[in-house]
Parts: C-alpha cells; structure tokens; sequence
C-alpha cells in the first residue's frame, strides 16, 4: 500500500513540475516541516515531507535530500505501520543530510516522539549515506527504535546522532537484519536502551556493521550487549571510533554470537551486572583482535574486558586488554577456546582470583606471543587460572610481574588442569604463596624460563600442591625467592621429575633454594647449581623420597647444607652432588630419622668450613652406602663422612677415597654414631688427626 501512496505522489509531482516548467536544483532537494509538497524543493520552497523528497529524487539526477529542522509524525502525514518515515528501494547514491551550517532551529532531525512506532525504516537500498542529522524519540515494542535496516546498504558519516531511542525489544537504536551492510564513519550512536538486546545495535542474519569513526555510546540493554548484540551470523569489524560507558546484564559492550574483529578503536568504561563488561561471546561466538585497546571495563562476576561463553573463540593477535576489573577475571574471563598469538593483557584486577586471565573448567588456551602483565588478583592467579579439566600450552610470549594476594603470581592451576610449556618466560611474579606458578594438576616444561620470581612464604618459581605432578624437561628455573623452595616447592604426596633443563640461582631465605621436596622426586639428569638457602642450598628432602638417577647438584651454598639436606628418604643410584658449600654440611646431609642409600654416583668436591664436606649422617639419620663413590671433599672434621649424636653409616660397597680434613679425612665419628663396613674402600684421604678414619671413641 505504501508504495502505491510513493508513486501517486510521485506522478503528482511530474505533473506539477511540467505545469509550472520547474528545473531540478543542482545540488540537493530540501524538506522542512514549514514548507509544502507543493513546493519546487529548493531551499527557499522546500517540501514539507520526506516522502515527497524521495519521490522527487527517483526521477532526477539530484540525490541529495537536506533536512532543515525537525521532521516527525506531524510532519510526515503519509507513514507506515512500523515507522514513521520509510526509505525504500531508492536505488543508489542517496544521501539524506542537514545543512553544512545551519542557523539555531534548523538542525536536522528525523523524531519518533509519540508516534510509537520506529523512526525510520529502510529496505532495498543501496549506498544511502547520512551526514549531519540526528534520528531520535522512539518509543516502540519493534526491533530498531531509531533505525531499522532491512537487505540494504547505509553509511552513518560525520553529525549524525542516533540518540535517545527506546524499544521494550531488541536494537534501541539500530537494527541491522538481512543482508544488510552499515558502515560508521564518524557518527554518534547514544542514550538508547533496550528491553532485550543490543541497547544500541542489533546486528542479526549475515548482516554487517563496520565502525571506521565516531561512538557507540551510553546505550543500555537489559539482557545482551549495552552497546551491540552481533547475533549469529551477524558480523562486527571495528577499525577505530570509540564504544564507551554502555552497561546491560550481560555484555555491557558488545554481545557475540556471530563474529566479531577488533582492529583498531577503543572499547572502554562498560559495564556488565553480570559477566563480560566489554565483550560477551556466547554460542559459539567469534572473536579476532588485531589492534585497538579494551580498556577500564567492569563486570560484577566474570571477565571485566572479556567473557568466552561456551564453544566461543577467542584469537589475540595484537592491541590491548587492559585496566579492567571483575570479581573473576580481571581481564578475560574463558570458557571455550583463547588462543594468543600477540597484543597484551596488562593492568588488570581480579578481586577475587584470575587477574588477567581465568579459564573456566574445560577451557583450552594457548599463547605463542604477547604479554600478559602487572595484573593483580586478591586471591588466585595473578596472571592467569585455570580451573579443573582445562589445558594451556604456551609456546611463547611472556607472563610477568603480576600478582595475587594467595597462590600463583604468574599463574594458578587447579585439579586436572594440564599445562605444557615449550617457550616463553615467566618472570618477575609475586604471590603469598607460589610466586611463579601453582600447580594443582599436571605441569610439564619443555623449555624456557621461571625466573625472578617472588613468594613472600613458599615457593619462589614453581610451587606442586600435594597429589599433582611437575616434570622438567628443559628450560630454566632461575633467581627466584622465597622463605622456602625459592626454585622448586613439592608438597606432600606431590610428585616431582626433573629429565632436564637446570634449576639455578634461585635463594630461599630458610630451606631449599633449589629444591624443597615432601612428595616423590626422581631426578633423571638436569641441573640444581648455584642455588643458595640458610639450609639446603640445593635441595631439602624433608619428607616423601627423592632418587637421583643422573644429572648434578652442583655449586649450591648455605649456611648449613650447601648441597641434599635430608630428612626423607634419599636414593642416589647415579649423578653428581658437588661443588657445594655450606657451614656444616658440604654435600649431603641426612639427620631426624632420615635415611640416604647410596648405590652409584659422585659426591665429590664439597666443602664444609666446620663438619663433613662429603656426607653427614646424624640424630637418628642412617647411611647405606652399596657403590659409587665419595671423593675430593674437604672439611674441618670428617672430610668424607662425619657421624655425629646417634647417626649410623654402614659400607658394603664404593670408595671413600681422596678426602682431605684437619680430623678425620675420610670418616669422623664421635661417641653415640655408629659404622660398619663389610666392603667397600676407605683410601688415600688426609687429615692433621686420623687419615681415613678418626673416632672420638
């Protein structure tokens, strides 16, 4: 029926125009509420509707229609159900404008106010642009307060202000449907609310927005996306402009269940009662960031910048994550697949756990570059957590100088998490536990590094909770702190396997700055060197087992135990333990019912400045040596081996050979130990007072 009413008036205005022998204007047709469709349309007589001005452009080359002033339901006598002005099928070229200058009043404005219905509605367009105008006053319960875009091509460019719309549907502003495409070129979308979704626009079908310039801002929805809902196979590319200060329950920013590519711009200062305050992603949602910055957004529960809903898909090659906040995930909030191949996740805060990232169960992530730093979390996981049954490899990139008020400066981990690290460094960490990473599932290192970070209690660089596993295969663990196991901490029942790669320099203020173990620890080669603690410079055995099958323990320093302290059980089947210093103990000491069977390998070259350079067995520790050997150490008393108050030493097998004391070359024993030899050598070793064997007895 519409277009029956367009083409009458269309005919009608042919034949005014032959009657009176009016010419076309040359630049633009003009419509304003004061004039008349009778009129010629120029800006001195210009018509009264807009329909009249597209009727007159179908059949002229003039494409330009200038707005002066308001136009409404008033104004416009001839509107359709849904809207109160129609552009349909008007082919291509049209730009629909206010005046470059316009004088007070004559502001350009398309008004829904009272009419209950749409602003405008279009179909069947293309290439129609918008300048200088604003479009605004809706009050419906249709999608597409201010805008509804149907099969068409539109450009909002510079002056255009979509602005104080509302529907009890979705789309307070636009909607974008069909196969429509929307191009944003320095216009303000702003102040619209919706009762569903898309506060100020709904992208829907294999429709699509792109937002070159301009903003998207304060728009409300009362579900999804305050700022956009990208539904479905609705497309969102975001090369610059801004989309600030929107709020809804879920996605204050933009909602996606379509596809959504980020490469420029700012998404900034949303809100989200619920989850994602600048992205939600949702329904298998995708998302690309390629530049730009998420910044300073908010959510109540999880992912201030980011929310992944399920099978969602996040890739992170470039631009900025930062400055947001969340109860959980301060950054980014996963539950599906994240991928990260660049950009950076900085400044964020949890406050509660997740400060840059937090992976929900059965998440998958993956980082080959970028950065993930100075994000803090109250409790868990200052750069990233994961929850049960979720995986992270990192091949590259870098976690550092993040912290959490608990657990996990740089990273948490949780029951059945699996982490494999191939590259890439963390670094620069602090927690009160677990300054590096805390393991609560499964962490295997390939390689790179751990290195400087800082527990204010345990657990410098990588801290293994009891019942979970850590195996180092290369890589470096280097120059982190703690009270104890400033390198590696290995809790109770936790089970621990170095295969390569070398824990180094690391310096606990107590005990272990190597190694600190109370689970199982089989080490197969690698190296613990140049680590530093008061007890333990290499490693403390204080409960579980430990076996050295190969690899070195080598230059540690402390003021008691420079190399194994142990009061667990020590099985040295291969390897080296040497060149180690410490007070007391230079290579390995075993005391408080502690037990050490020695079957092959080296302790050589150890120093103690008082007792035993090579071994120490005392109250109540017992020594079974059945091979290998104890060489080239030196100390004050017991160059080789000293046993002291109730310690027990028995030799089967080996040599104890070549060790130099000022008592007791190679073995010291005082009243209340004992030792027993039923093979093995004690040969050439030096003291002031008993060469091979010295007793006090």
């Amino acid at each position: 029926m519409l277009k029956k009413i367009i083409l009458h008036s269309f005919l009608c205005a042919v034949l005014l125009l032959a009657v009176h022998g009016k010419a076309w204007p040359e630049e633009s047709w003009f419509v304003s509420a004061a004039g008349s469709d009778l009129n010629e349309g120029s800006e001195s007589s210009p018509f009264k509707t807009l329909v009249r001005a597209l009727n007159a452009v179908l059949d002229s080359s003039v494409k330009t229609i200038t707005v002066i002033g308001v136009l409404d339901m008033h104004s416009e006598i001839l509107q359709s159900d849904s809207a109160v002005f129609t552009i349909e099928d008007t082919g291509t070229g049209l730009v629909i404008c206010g005046k470059q200058n316009p004088a007070k009043g004559e502001e350009a404005v398309l008004n829904g106010a009272g009419a209950n219905k749409r602003v405008v509605y279009m179909a069947g367009n293309s290439g129609v642009r918008f300048e200088r105008i604003g479009i605004q006053g809706a009050e419906t319960g249709q999608d597409g307060g201010g805008l509804i875009i149907w099969d068409s091509s539109v450009t909002l460019g510079p002056g255009v202000r979509v602005s104080g719309n509302r529907t009890e549907a979705s789309g307070g502003g636009i909607t974008v449907a069909g196969n429509s495409v929307l191009t944003i070129e320095g216009a303000e979308i702003s102040g619209n609310s919706a009762g569903k979704d898309g506060g100020g626009i709904i992208v829907m079908d294999t429709a699509s927005v792109v937002l070159h310039s301009g903003k998207i801002g304060g728009n409300k929805a009362e579900r999804n996306g305050g700022a956009l809902d990208i539904y479905r196979g609705g497309r969102f590319n975001l090369y610059g402009g801004e989309i600030t200060d929107n709020e809804a329950a879920w996605a204050g920013g933009l909602a996606v269940s379509g596809a959504f590519a980020m490469n420029g711009g700012i998404i900034a200062g949303n809100r989200a009662v619920n989850s994602g305050g600048g992205v939600y992603a949702y329904e298998g949602g995708g998302v690309s960031m390629q530049g730009g910055m998420i910044s300073g957004n908010e959510a109540a529960d999880d992912g201030g910048g980011l929310f992944l809903g399920g099978n969602s898909r996040f890739d992170l090659y470039g631009g900025e994550i930062t400055g947001n906040e969340a109860a959980w995930a301060g950054g980014l909030a996963v539950s599906g697949a994240f991928a990260m191949n660049g950009g950076s996740i900085t400044g964020n805060r949890a406050a509660k756990s997740g400060g840059g990232v937090y992976a929900l169960a059965g998440s998958r992530v993956s980082m080959k570059g970028g950065r993930i730093s100075g994000n803090e979390a109250a409790d868990d996981g200052g750069g990233l957590c994961f929850e049960q049954d979720s995986s992270f490899v990192m091949e590259n990139g870098t976690i550092s100088g993040n912290k959490a008020g608990q657990n996990g400066g740089a990273l948490d981990i949780y029951a059945g998490v699996r982490f494999t690290m191939h590259d890439g460094e963390i670094t620069g960490n602090e927690a009160g536990w677990a300054g590096g990473v805390a393991v609560s599932g499964a962490f295997t290192m390939n390689g790179g590094i751990i290195a400087g970070n800082r527990a204010a209690n345990s657990g410098g660089g990588v801290t293994v909770y009891p019942g979970c596993s850590f195996t180092l295969r290369g890589g470096s663990i280097l120059n982190n702190t703690a009270n104890s196991g400033a390198g590696i901490l290995a809790l109770e029942e936790s089970s621990l396997i170095l295969e390569g790669g070398a824990v180094g320099s690391n310096q606990a203020v107590s005990d272990g700055g190597g190694v600190f173990s109370q689970g199982r620890f089989v080490m197969n080669s690698g190296k613990i060197t140049a680590n530093q603690a008061k007890n333990g410079g290499g490693v403390v055995v204080s409960k579980g087992e430990f076996r050295l099958r190969n690899g070195e323990i080598s230059g540690n320093q402390a003021l008691r135990v420079g190399g194994v302290s142990v009061s667990g059980v020590f099985v040295m089947e291969g390897g080296v333990v040497g060149g180690n210093y410490g007070l007391y103990t230079g290579g390995v000491d075993t005391d408080s019912g502690g037990s050490f069977t020695m079957t092959g390998g080296l302790i050589a070259r150890n120093w103690a400045a008082l007792e035993a350079g090579g071994l120490r067995v005392i109250m109540g520790g017992s020594a079974l040596m059945l091979g290998g050997m104890i060489r080239g150490n030196q100390a004050h008393q017991g160059g080789g081996v000293l046993l002291y108050s109730g310690g027990s030493f028995t030799l089967r097998n080996g040599g104890i050979e070549g060790n130099l004391a000022n008592e007791g070359g190679g073995i010291f024993m005082n009243r209340g130990s004992s030792f027993t030899q039923t093979g093995g050598s004690i040969t050439g070793n030096e003291a002031s007072l008993g060469g091979d064997m010295l007793s006090e007895d």
